[in-house]
């Protein structure tokens, strides 16, 4: 369990905010998170407060090209040279194309169970790891597109963006995997 103090150390530190308001309901979700040392030596606790969500594709060093194909054949090429220099996952920012995801947030708590590497490490990099999964830039491109598309409706309804309509629908999308 790790070694203790001979005192709990009750300072708290505390965050809150608020999520962007979604473009469908207008409404702004509060949160907040609060932690507390007690009696271990260090804090090994960590967390991730993300109010909005986004996916992060892969295009490459700035050609123009690129996408979850390269990133793939970058990741086997780096495997197969066993180095990790042509990795795409250790690329700067603009090799990246963000893909925000409306009304998506992301909040966590991570225990160290008596050290903190672990917690430390999913804290910083889990949303970085997420946003960089193949399954999940498509997920967040079809949120995009659903998105687009009741825009469009819309639009071509003659209603304005903003709903002034007195009607309203939901709409819901499955598939096989």
């Amino acid at each position: 369990m790790g070694n203790l103090l001979g005192a709990p150390v009750t300072d708290k530190e505390t965050h809150s905010g608020t999520t962007p308001a979604s473009t469908e309901d207008g409404i702004d979700l509060p949160y907040g998170v609060s932690s507390m040392q007690g009696w271990r030596i260090h804090m090994e606790d960590a967390h991730i407060c993300q109010p909005f969500l986004f996916a992060e594709e892969y295009v490459g060093g700035g050609s123009g090209g690129g996408g979850s194909s390269e990133m793939k054949d970058a990741a086997e090429s780096a495997s197969a040279a066993n180095t990790t220099s042509k990795s795409p996952f250790l690329t700067t920012p603009s090799q990246w194309k963000r893909i925000p995801i409306a009304g998506h947030s992301l909040y966590a708590v991570f225990d160290g169970h008596g050290g903190t590497f672990a917690a430390e490490y999913a804290g910083l990099n889990l949303c970085r790891v997420l946003s960089r999964q193949a399954k999940f830039v498509e997920y967040a491109k079809h949120c995009a597109a659903m998105q687009q598309m009741q825009m469009q409706a819309k639009e071509e309804d003659g209603v304005s963006a903003s709903g002034a309509s007195g009607a309203s629908g939901e709409g819901a999308t499955a598939d096989n995997d």
